[in-house]
């Protein structure tokens, strides 16, 4: 299976970029979201929501803002899944990592979701999206600060997906503004 996740990865950093030049003009984006999850669901449902590139721009972001002061709160809010999901998207459209997901989560299912298995798929999206973060972003649609990055969606207070995605520099920087202190260590 270790090769199957080395390909997943692989497919992300090939296919990430390509997905995002098909954001609508006029958005600025901060932030790309890909979910992975945690609960029992059909393979078919984990490798859609896989494929698919939950995005949200500066202006909701400037929402966020004015709904609170509180910097960790911002950032709970602006870094967490639950503010992604229903939000705009963009899908990444490829039969073959469509494929390599539906054998992955098959294999999960097939081994009652373990744990491992979970952080295992998780730290394979991570790691995709670290090698894409630490290169940068190009696109007129992203911010300066803009990170694309993973999360488990089976607990709001779980992200390793996160923490794994970004280079430490942006995570430091990012904490050493008060942010993030909602995230587990």
């Amino acid at each position: 299976m270790e090769d199957l996740l080395n390909r997943i990865t692989r497919l992300y950093v090939e296919l990430i970029p390509a997905a995002l030049k098909s954001v609508p003009t006029g958005l600025k984006l901060y932030g790309g979201f890909i979910p992975y999850f945690g609960w029992e669901a059909e393979p078919e449902d984990h490798a859609e929501h896989g494929r698919t590139i939950y995005i949200l721009d500066t202006a909701y972001l400037q929402t966020i803002r004015g709904e609170t002061d509180d910097v960790d709160e911002v950032s709970r809010r602006a870094y967490g899944w639950r503010e992604f999901i229903g939000s705009k998207s963009v899908m990444i459209e490829s039969t073959e990592l469509n494929d390599a997901l539906l054998e992955w989560y098959s294999f999960q299912n097939d081994n009652d979701e373990s744990t491992d298995l979970l952080d295992q798929i998780g730290t394979a999206i991570a790691s995709a999206c670290l090698v894409l973060n630490e290169r940068g972003w190009s696109h007129q649609a992203c911010t300066d600060d803009f990170v694309v990055f993973t999360d488990c969606m089976a607990d709001e207070e779980y992200n390793v997906g996160l923490r794994a995605s970004v280079p430490e520099q942006w995570m430091a920087a990012k904490e050493n503004a008060g942010m993030f202190r909602w995230l587990c260590s």
